[in-house]
């Protein structure tokens, strides 16, 4: 069983997507294959909690009290919360929390999807930063990419990117909420494709080691 770990801050919807594309496979390899085995939000009111209860996941809320403790004390509990729980990826879905370094070693398979292409616009406001700069005559491309989480925001190396070419098609004359609408839809769908890559590699990487053991031992 590939076990994932979802870190929300809002409303859920991707996480959402992730549910509802793993309940309702027609491939058996999926949806026998991979759990959510929690959700995570450093936001008591954020809706993505729900979804994860009406689907009998376990929730943890774990907000950041930044008048209480520093951002220091935040990740290192956060680090001791996220290690009774047995996971085989940590995946941010909408996480609004940037994690240190002390975090990322303790858990480093952790991957994020950023609305925006590698090496352009980062952290938060890039769906907006992006259709302005556009509009400036600043990029002529936006999209979207997964990445894994190191202590450089947005930074990681890419696991995949959808480029939506701006320049001479109909977003010339969109508006910034059409613009936001369909970049949203694309986030879900490289998302899913992403993280069902990493169970691949993972059930490749966990052949390959049954092989091993079993050529050498038997």
């Amino acid at each position: 069983m590939f076990k994932i770990l979802v870190l929300i801050s809002g409303n859920g919807t991707t996480l959402q997507h992730l549910i509802d594309n793993i309940n309702n496979s027609s491939n058996n390899s999926i949806s026998n294959n991979i759990k959510i085995v929690g959700v995570i939000s450093n936001k008591e009111d954020a809706f993505g909690l729900t979804r994860a209860k009406d689907n009998n996941i376990s929730t943890y809320c774990f907000p950041f009290k930044k008048n209480q403790q520093s951002r220091e004390s935040y990740d290192t509990q956060l680090t001791n919360l996220i290690s009774n729980i047995d996971y085989d990826l940590i995946v941010c879905a909408g996480w609004m929390h940037i994690l240190n370094s002390q975090f990322l070693t303790k858990h480093p398979k952790i991957i994020n999807i950023h609305p925006a292409l590698p090496n352009s616009y980062k952290g938060m406001y890039c769906i907006k930063k992006t259709f302005e700069g556009f509009k400036k005559g600043e990029v002529e491309q936006g999209g979207v990419m997964v990445h894994w989480v190191i202590p450089d925001v947005d930074a990681g190396e890419v696991i995949s990117q959808y480029i939506v070419q701006l320049k001479g098609t109909l977003f010339e004359s969109a508006t910034y909420e059409y613009y936001e609408q369909e970049i949203k839809k694309i986030e879900k769908s490289t998302f899913f494709f992403s993280f069902f890559l990493s169970f691949f590699l993972f059930f490749v990487f966990f052949c390959f080691w049954i092989d091993l053991f079993i050529y050498y031992y038997y």
